[in-house]
Order: structure tokens, then C-alpha cells, then sequence
């Protein structure tokens, strides 16, 4: 039994430059740790090629680059702020075709309440 003969000629294996987590953290500035981090979240495409070894490719890189790098921090979600005219606006809109009587009742009109002569449905309940 001898050692196994070094693969060579054109396979993809071996003429596709590859870079591990220390040379990619190098060539993006950022700490090795960083990169490893990168990889777990999968911002950062990387193959596996031994149980410690984690190769990354020139294209992975660059499309790293162009999304991720320099971004600090979440997202920031913009808030939706009213102006004073546009929560007044906000506030005065009627709550609906449906209901009248209740919006006449806010606005200081009188409710349809049966009068004193007139019998309601339970008026014989009330007395």
C-alpha cells in the first residue's frame, strides 16, 4: 500500500483557486472570526472539504462583499410619523357608512330615543 497520487490536470478540485477562513478574512479585512460567524449564519457560501476545513471561492467572496460587508447592525425599520394635520385627519374620520346614529351621538346631535309618549319595545319591562 503506498500513498495516494496527487490528483492533477483539469480537475475542478484542484485548478479552482479556493480560499480558507484566515486568507478570506485577510482579503476582506475583517477578524477570522467574523468570517467563520459569516458562515454559519450562510451570508458567506463556503464548501467543506474536511471535517476542519472550510474552503471558500472567489465568486462567494465577492458576492459577500457587494451584500454584507460594512453593514453594522441590524436593519433599521423606519417609523411611519404623523404630522399634527394627518393625525387630526386621522382622528375626524367617521368610522364608517354602517353607523350614523353613533357618530351623530358623538358629534352632539341628539340619539333616537322614544319620547315620553311613545312605547318603546320594552316599555311594559320598565315600569
Amino acid at each position: 500500500m503506498g500513498m495516494p497520487k496527487k490528483r492533477e490536470g483539469d480537475d475542478p478540485l484542484y485548478t479552482t483557486p479556493r480560499y480558507t477562513t484566515a486568507q478570506v478574512a485577510e482579503i476582506l479585512g475583517i477578524d477570522q472570526k467574523s468570517v467563520q460567524s459569516a458562515i454559519a449564519r450562510g451570508t458567506l457560501k463556503s464548501e467543506l472539504l474536511s471535517p476542519r476545513l472550510r474552503v471558500v471561492s472567489p465568486a462567494a467572496i465577492d458576492a459577500y462583499r457587494e451584500q454584507h460587508l460594512g453593514q453594522v447592525g441590524r436593519p433599521t425599520r423606519k417609523k411611519q410619523r404623523l404630522t399634527r394635520k394627518a393625525k387630526a385627519a386621522t382622528i375626524a374620520k367617521p368610522t364608517g357608512p354602517g353607523r350614523p346614529a353613533e357618530r351623530d351621538a358623538r358629534a352632539g346631535a341628539a340619539s333616537p330615543t322614544p319620547t315620553a309618549g311613545e312605547e318603546g319595545p320594552h316599555a311594559a319591562t320598565d315600569r
